[in-house]
């Protein structure tokens, strides 16, 4: 069982991803692995994960989180280097980004349903710092003109 913060930038050519990946770490960001995509698929897509052979992020919960809870209990030291990531990623070109922290690998009395929401980066980045980051949610993220 783990926690997968997954991310896209659907307006990104996928060839980009490694650079982009590259350059967070040069920046010192919270560690992002480029996942593969298809070569028809036209994004870039992202695990947070400082497990180079797992795209595990439990580390950024508390021992309180609970994939039933409304919200994350993420790890208030890990809070701003989070929304540093998420604003670098927003400079990359995308009119919007898709966020999505879950939990995978675990069973549950009955199937929980997955909300969308759609929301301004700086309103997220400010749920974000609250540490208010729903379970069950993806987001879409508007970055403006890209």
């Amino acid at each position: 069982m783990c926690l997968f913060v997954d991310l896209k930038l659907p307006d990104v050519d996928r060839t980009k991803a490694g650079e982009i990946t590259k350059l967070a770490r040069n920046k010192n960001l919270y560690p992002l692995q480029a996942i593969r995509v298809e070569k028809k698929v036209h994004e870039c897509h992202f695990l947070f994960s400082s497990h180079p052979d797992h795209p595990c992020a439990c580390e950024l919960l508390t021992e309180e989180s609970d994939f039933r809870n409304e919200t994350w209990k993420l790890k208030s030291d890990r809070l701003e280097s989070i929304a540093r990531t998420i604003q670098f990623l927003a400079n990359h070109g995308s009119k919007k980004m898709y966020f999505e922290a879950a939990w995978h690998g675990s069973s549950t009395d009955k199937p929980l349903k997955t909300l969308r929401a759609k929301i301004e980066l700086d309103d997220f980045i400010g749920l974000l710092q609250s540490n208010r980051i729903s379970t069950h949610t993806i987001y879409e993220i508007s970055l403006g003109a890209g």
